[in-house]
C-alpha cells in the first residue's frame, strides 16, 4: 500500500496539535513546581494560563480566515509558528528572587 503525501500532512498536523494542546493543558501537573521555582502565586500563573486560552480562542478565528483565504498550508504554518512562539516565550521571564 502506497502512503499518500496528504496523509503525511494530516499526521503531522495531528501530531503538532497534540503537542500544542498537551503543552497548554499540562499546567495542572506543573503548577506547584512553577510556583516554587518562580516565586509567583498559583493564582497569577493560572491567570496567565487563562489569558493564553482566551488568546488562542481568538487566534483560531484568524487561523481560519488565513486557511480560507490562502490555503491550509499557510494557515497551519502561521498557527504552528505562533503556538511555538507562545510556548517558548515564557523562557525569558525572570523570577522574583
Amino acid at each position: 500500500m502506497k502512503l499518500s503525501y496528504g496523509w503525511v500532512v494530516v499526521g503531522a498536523g495531528m501530531l503538532m496539535t497534540c503537542i500544542g494542546i498537551g503543552a497548554m493543558l499540562s499546567l495542572a501537573v506543573f503548577l506547584q513546581p512553577i510556583a516554587a521555582d518562580t516565586g509567583w502565586s498559583r493564582s497569577g500563573i493560572s491567570a496567565a494560563a487563562t489569558l493564553d486560552f482566551l488568546c488562542m480562542g481568538a487566534a483560531a478565528f484568524l487561523w481560519g480566515i488565513l486557511s480560507d483565504r490562502f490555503g491550509t498550508r499557510i494557515g497551519y504554518s502561521v498557527r504552528i509558528r505562533s503556538e511555538s512562539a507562545g510556548i517558548l516565550a515564557p523562557d525569558g521571564v525572570g523570577t522574583q528572587n
